[in-house]
């Protein structure tokens, strides 16, 4: 268990200093696909078409 709250903890040290200049929607595409990792075979979300539109 001291591993994986290692590991998230160097994850959201990671997010929170590298992702500054990103808005709210990238910064959840990013925890979503690491929480989703397995599920998304190592592939970042991408942003549905509508939020893609509006910007």
């Amino acid at each position: 268990m001291p591993k994986i709250l290692a590991a998230l903890s160097a994850f959201f040290r990671w997010l929170r200093t590298s992702t500054g200049q990103l808005d709210w929607a990238a910064r959840w595409r990013i925890l979503l696909s690491r929480v989703f990792v397995w599920f998304l075979g190592g592939r970042l979300l991408t942003p549905p078409r509508l939020l893609e539109d509006s910007s």
